[in-house]
């Protein structure tokens, strides 16, 4: 994990924080990497780190080949992760990841707001416009 002020590297992500008023945090998926249960303890902890363990508004771009098994999924959704997350932007490029993020809000319903954009200004602008 690569740390400096606002930014962490992990294996799978870059996670930087963009607004420290509004403890925004823009987290961008690698192409080619996968996030296993132990990838997600530590992007977590990334978060927990650069929120300093406030809650935050998270604008998540995903990366073209990214998928995510079922059991991924239902950890992404729950309680424990949806403590700290006061709103998620998904910015989606692909249309099968288009598919698989419809269902997931649909399906596994996290309790925190989620929105799927095509464009980070999109994702931004509503992050910004909720209290």
């Amino acid at each position: 994990m690569i740390l400096t002020n606002n930014f962490i590297e992990t294996r799978s992500c870059y996670i930087n924080k963009l607004d420290e008023t509004e403890n925004i945090l823009r987290i961008e998926k690698k192409l080619g990497e996968d996030i296993d249960f132990d990838e997600l303890i530590n992007i977590d902890n990334a978060y927990r780190g650069l929120l300093e363990n406030k809650s935050g508004k998270f604008l998540v771009v995903f990366a073209e080949d990214c998928s995510l098994t079922k059991e991924m999924k239902t950890k992404l959704a729950s309680k424990e992760r949806s403590s700290f997350k006061k709103a998620e932007a998904l910015v989606i490029k692909t249309l099968a990841n288009r598919i698989e993020a419809n269902f997931y809000k649909k399906f596994y319903k996290p309790e925190h707001p989620l929105e799927i954009f095509e464009t980070e200004a999109e994702g931004l602008r509503w992050l910004t416009s909720l209290n």
